[in-house]
């Protein structure tokens, strides 16, 4: 199953500010994130906890 986490949760999962997520989208940096149909913003917690595994958190 998974899980779906809107900005502002990604950013509280991290650590960060929501903000801080929305610099690294626009900088193509981050985590991997999808956007849905509508134009929301989601990420996977599976995507996070890579991101984190590989060491690309600053």
């Amino acid at each position: 199953m998974t899980h779906w986490l809107s900005t502002d949760q990604a950013a509280q999962y991290l650590g960060y500010r929501e903000g801080t997520l929305r610099v690294w989208r626009a900088k193509d940096q981050g985590p991997a994130y999808t956007r849905t149909p509508s134009g929301s913003i989601r990420y996977r917690i599976e995507d996070l906890e890579a991101w984190l595994s590989e060491g690309s958190a600053a």
